[in-house]
């Protein structure tokens, strides 16, 4: 099943990014990808962060981002698109972007395998997150073309 969170704001903070169209993930492959977020890990000795925790709302700590390739396409669980790519997500990462040079959303940080020899970071792809908000009948941002 899912694992989607959907936050609604009272105000408008910025411009959201648009969620790339995603007929084919497996077209995706060897696609340079940048993973955001605030890892806890990273950012506990940010002052920013430290602040926020303090109680301090207008405090925004340093946005992590890693870059990679994604390096494949697959179903998890046989039934959840998704991809795995090399941008290194730490925990605290999941639920962050995974975006593409266009800055199109390609995924959600999900989670990430380690042991001696690899690391493999995963996210749920595009296609999947349009589906769910479909199912809300919400009209997401989605990006008018591909990255080009």
């Amino acid at each position: 099943s899912e694992d989607f969170a959907l936050l609604s704001l009272e105000e408008s903070i910025g411009s959201p990014l648009a969620l790339a169209k995603m007929e084919n993930p497996e077209k995706f492959k060897l696609t340079p990808v940048y993973a955001a977020g605030f890892p806890g890990i990273v950012i506990e000795s940010d002052k920013k962060f430290i602040d926020l925790m303090g109680g301090d709302g207008s405090s925004i700590p340093d946005m992590v981002i890693t870059n990679g390739t994604i390096s494949s396409s697959q179903k998890y669980l046989e039934t959840i698109s998704a991809f795995i790519h090399s941008a290194q997500i730490s925990p605290g990462n999941s639920g962050g972007p995974l975006v593409n040079e266009c800055g199109q959303v390609l995924g959600i940080n999900t989670f990430n395998v380690h042991d001696e020899d690899d690391s493999r970071n995963f996210s749920i792809t595009s296609s999947e997150i349009l589906k769910y908000l479909k199912e809300l009948n919400l009209d997401p941002n989605v990006a008018a073309g591909e990255c080009k």
